[in-house]
């Protein structure tokens, strides 16, 4: 579907797990621990994240939700590791233990800094567009007290849009259609995304959904990612400097004076104009500190 600059957007859209909600340790150390945890045996991270990496290239998501999707790719993880019992069991809780333990997670002080943006600027609309489960998803982002930035007006309900609450799963069209439905929006054209992942976040850009992926690791960048309607960036500076060009929008803040940033050269996404000339900023603060 082709991308047309002058699409307005009707709302910004923010993928949770690992693009608001941060691992505390590095995404190795996080799956290496849960894993050692459920199964009783030590792994190596980088090891286990090739491995996890191998069986997600041979078995692709294909628009299943997270808790359809992971739980077999844990059973066969337990078996090349020659885990022994119960192993469908095992797989269930290795995914629960993603979720239900709150302070595995963080909310980045400059990921902070551009949600307050958004909503203190009223730049656009902002939602949650995820594959999770509603109640979880909400009960972790309270946890961190971010849900705060997806109420809807104090009238008793969220813009926390997830795969369970619209019965389809994301990239497919029909969650991005019900998406665009629930915000009032006409195309899901008007609708611009956040997220962190190639395999659902980047795939929306095929059915018109403008797209920036965040990549604080660089490894996208090195991948040379040419799909149309589909931005790296590098951290919420980077988000915030396209927003503004998505919307059209012009900061109030010029450097020194607490502007977040801007893409950086070489990540701009093919077919938009020239990118904000005001350059790299500092991000406000910084990672949360490994334990």
């Amino acid at each position: 579907m082709a991308h047309h600059p002058t699409d307005r957007v009707g709302a910004v859209c923010f993928d949770a797990m690992f693009t608001i909600l941060e691992p505390v340790l590095s995404r190795a150390e996080l799956e290496a621990k849960i894993f050692s945890d459920v199964a009783g045996i030590v792994v190596n991270p980088e090891e286990l994240m090739l491995r996890i990496r191998d069986l997600k290239q041979q078995h692709p998501r294909s628009g299943k939700d997270m808790d359809r999707y992971w739980p077999p790719l844990n059973r066969m993880l337990l078996e090349h590791y020659g885990v022994t019992g119960d192993l469908d069991a095992k797989a269930h809780v290795i995914h629960a233990r993603h979720y239900a333990d709150a302070t595995l997670y963080a909310v980045r002080d400059d990921m902070r800094a551009l949600l307050e943006w958004v909503v203190a600027e009223r730049v656009a609309v902002i939602a949650i567009a995820s594959n999770q489960e509603q109640k979880r998803l909400i009960e972790l982002l309270r946890h961190h007290d971010a849900l705060k930035y997806f109420e809807n007006g104090g009238r008793g309900t969220t813009r926390v849009f997830t795969s369970e609450r619209l019965g389809a799963a994301k990239p497919s069209r029909r969650f991005l259609r019900r998406l665009a439905l629930k915000m009032g929006l006409s195309s899901v054209r008007e609708i611009v995304l956040v997220g962190n992942s190639l395999e659902n976040d980047a795939q929306a850009a095929q059915l018109g959904v403008r797209t920036a992926i965040l990549d604080r690791s660089g490894k996208f960048g090195e991948m040379q990612i040419t799909l149309p309607g589909v931005t790296p960036v590098d951290g919420p500076a980077a988000i915030r400097t396209w927003i503004e060009q998505m919307c059209g929008t012009a900061s109030a803040f010029g450097p020194g004076n607490g502007g977040l940033g801007s893409v950086p050269a070489g990540h701009r996404s093919a077919g938009k104009g020239p990118a904000d000339a005001r350059g790299e900023r500092k991000a406000a603060n910084g990672a949360p500190a490994r334990p």
